[in-house]
């Protein structure tokens, strides 16, 4: 029975990243995605990301490592849309990634600019593949790839959201090495403002 609630709890949290992704991607597709921005500190966000992934990693005996910047680093962002930023990456991270590997994340600024990186020692992305995997519905036809659930929207909806919030994302990626995924946001702040 517990095996049995196991699946049911793992099924409904896929059902309802289903539904969320295909409402988000409904709002993008008619402009309707808005952000609400307030001032944060993007350690502490990154902290609770974490923890609310660890399980998933645990659940493929992955471990989850975070590269702090060493200075607080505050931010004019949508709190809720970066938190959706940052899963989206790991999470993918944590698919495509064998058992026993690490997925980290570090944490930088630069000229009033955050910069996150998602590294992982994953299957990778085939070279002609990078340009796409950000557009609704892509997936490679690489057997790993097809084998875990997913819509194809994950990503497509990250790019929009850094979009949104005037900064940019990019891939790099070898075969059987692994996958770095780099987000660069406007907005860093040395401190809050008052």
């Amino acid at each position: 029975q517990h095996d049995h609630i196991d699946v049911i709890k793992r099924n409904g949290r896929n059902l309802n990243a289903l539904v969320e992704d295909m409402l988000d991607f409904s709002r993008m597709s008619t402009d309707q995605l808005k952000l609400d921005k307030s001032e944060f500190e993007i350690h502490s966000l990154l902290d609770s990301v974490i923890e609310s992934l660890e399980p998933t990693a645990e659940q493929r005996s992955q471990t989850l490592v975070i590269e702090l910047h060493t200075a607080p680093v505050w931010i004019s962002a949508d709190h809720g849309r970066i938190i959706q930023i940052l899963s989206n990456l790991i999470t993918n991270s944590c698919k495509y990634s064998p058992p026993s590997t690490r997925i980290t994340v570090k944490v930088d600024s630069e000229d009033e600019k955050l910069i996150l990186v998602v590294s992982d020692h994953g299957i990778g992305i085939p070279q002609e593949n990078l340009t796409e995997i950000f557009s609704p519905f892509f997936r490679t036809s690489h057997t790993e790839v097809r084998e875990e659930i997913g819509t194809g929207l994950g990503l497509a909806i990250t790019k929009t959201l850094v979009d949104l919030h005037g900064g940019n994302i990019k891939a790099e990626s070898k075969l059987n090495v692994g996958t770095d995924i780099t987000v660069v946001l406007p907005g860093a702040l040395p401190k809050p403002s008052e």
